[in-house]
């Protein structure tokens, strides 16, 4: 029995070579232990970030905005390891099972819906999350939540939006 569980469960390594492979597919380059996309307006960071309890991760979602409150950011290693962003969400709770490694999740079914996130979750939030308006519009939509002090800022750097 033991072995039959080995063979469906993933390990930590797999799964994050999977993720990787994943984020690449969907655009994220990998620095400093997590994965970033740039565009002229916002960083986009995604870090799988290891519960320190048992073999759970969790995907933090940060959205750096340049300019707002006059920050200029750049791809360094802070974004990744210590830093909350502007913005900050987790992935959705209806897939918090796939980043439990001993959840008895078929190995497929867990690329599966890895992928699954992506292209439902994560890539709504990178084509609008690359600009300020589109902040604004996943605000709206609930897509994100922006704190009203950050989405204030947001308005006053797009001007008359």
């Amino acid at each position: 029995m033991e072995n039959a569980a080995k063979d469906i469960l993933m390990d930590e390594n797999e799964f994050k070579r999977v993720f990787g492979n994943l984020a690449a597919r969907f655009g994220f380059e990998r620095a400093y232990g997590g994965w970033f996309i740039e565009s002229c307006e916002t960083i986009i960071v995604l870090d799988l970030q290891k519960s320190n309890f048992d073999a759970h991760y969790y995907l933090n979602i940060k959205l750096y905005v340049q300019g707002l409150f006059g920050n200029e950011y750049r791809r360094e290693k802070k974004l990744v390891k210590t830093d909350v962003g502007d913005v900050f969400t987790r992935s959705p709770i209806q897939y918090s099972d796939i980043f439990d490694l001993q959840s008895s999740i078929d190995i497929s079914d867990r690329i599966n819906r890895l992928a699954q996130l992506f292209s439902e979750y994560i890539q709504p939030i990178v084509t609008l999350g690359s600009t300020k308006a589109g902040i604004i519009e996943l605000d709206k939509t609930g897509g994100l939540h922006v704190l009203p002090a950050v989405r204030e800022e947001i308005v006053k750097l797009l001007g008359n939006y």
